[in-house]
């Protein structure tokens, strides 16, 4: 029998893995409370709607990673196509983003540390942040990347709590509790589902996976990856809302402990806390290296300035959750994603008429452009007035 698992369809395999692994997170637990706020309907709609937005993204950025040789990040990418002065831009979208996520990590580490170790130790959701905060600066100071490279067991472990709570769940859904709406909170599922699905950094770690010789299967791995990822979201926001009702929680897994027992608040604390534990690292590791690498900074200098950030947000009482996978997904991931459109346009210009490409009408990516500036105002607007 001749095998069917060729070269190019191991760095296929893996490259979709890495898409996985890179956007599925802490974000999806989110997903189920914001839905919860506008009802069930609306976050549905949203979702296939970001969903196939985010979809479009990936595709531009893979072809944009494939016709530019050499360096492939985004700050990169902005200062050839833009100019030099994009290049900052994109470098603070993407500071942003990551200070952004790794506060919320240290808010819903609190509440994940609290559920696992409270009933043992007692104290507040507050102290278990704090504890988290500090074992992790400690790590990311002597660079325990071991911790970040067990990425891919993360991932299995998170499938497996997933797999566990809808199993045990969806014979316990009350579809009573997925028919309410409220139009005054359209707009939150919006930034949620952003930060939960963006993943934009990933697209060019897939091209160096898949490499020159395979490099056009990343459109194949984009939609079949996105495609899961949101299959896995809507199952998820369906059970924990239909057994939760109102009991659901911005962290999804206390309101649902208190419905389906407290081994399901145990199990998925436990593995939340490890997932946790491992996201933080990669994300301070992303920044620190670029402000060592990039910036030649000290090494001290790059450690304070990556741990300093979140660290002072959460202690100047930034703390809902919610509230900060919104803002960080409507704004920067809108921005982001701006970014990315007007590189692909100046790429279409220059190299449309030379070669084959992905080609998107413009009137489309003017569309998309509106879409996601509308969004991150709108988030703005109410981060200010709301």
């Amino acid at each position: 029998m001749i095998s069917v698992m060729t070269e190019g369809n191991k760095r296929w395999i893996r490259a979709m893995t890495a898409m996985f692994g890179g956007i599925v997170g802490t974000g999806i637990f989110g997903i189920p409370y914001a839905f919860a706020q506008s009802g069930f309907l609306i976050g549905f709609i949203e979702i296939l709607i970001v969903g196939v937005l985010l979809i479009l993204m990936q595709m531009l950025y893979a072809e944009i990673t494939i016709q530019t040789p050499g360096h492939r990040r985004l700050g990169g990418l902005a200062e050839k196509y833009l100019g030099k002065r994009w290049k900052w831009i994109a470098t603070a979208l993407m500071f942003g983003t990551v200070w952004g996520a790794m506060t919320a990590y240290i808010i819903i580490a609190g509440q994940f540390l609290w559920l696992l170790l409270g009933p043992i130790f007692g104290g507040e959701p507050i102290i278990y942040s704090i504890v988290f905060f500090i074992i992790e600066s400690i790590f990311l100071w002597f660079g325990l990347k071991f911790i970040a490279r067990a990425e891919t067991a993360i991932v299995l472990l998170l499938l497996f709590l997933f797999g566990i709570i809808i199993i045990a769940g969806v014979p316990q859904i009350d579809t009573g509790h997925l028919m309410s709406m409220n139009w005054g909170n359209v707009l939150l599922p919006y930034g949620v589902i952003l930060f939960a699905m963006a993943g934009l950094g990933i697209t060019p770690e897939m091209h160096e996976i898949l490499g020159e010789k395979y490099e056009r299967k990343m459109f194949s791995a984009v939609l079949i990856t996105m495609i899961v990822i949101l299959t896995l979201y809507i199952a998820f926001a369906v059970v924990v809302m239909g057994v939760s009702g109102n009991m659901i929680t911005d962290d999804a897994l206390s309101g649902l402990g208190v419905a389906l027992g407290p081994t399901i608040a145990v199990l998925g604390s436990l593995l939340g806390s490890i997932t946790l534990i491992s996201v933080f690292m990669v994300a301070g590791i992303e920044v620190k290296n670029t402000l060592l690498y990039d910036y030649k900074m000290k090494n001290a200098l790059a450690w304070a300035l990556t741990i300093g950030v979140p660290g002072v947000l959460f202690f100047l009482g930034l703390r809902e959750f919610i509230a900060v996978i919104s803002f960080t997904g409507a704004v920067f991931g809108s921005a982001t994603a701006v970014v990315i459109i007007m590189i692909y346009y100046k790429m279409l210009k220059k190299l449309g008429k030379a070669r084959k490409l992905f080609k998107v009408p413009i009137w489309i990516l003017a569309v998309i452009t509106f879409v996601f500036v509308a969004g991150a105002l709108a988030e703005i607007v109410f981060s200010i007035f709301g």
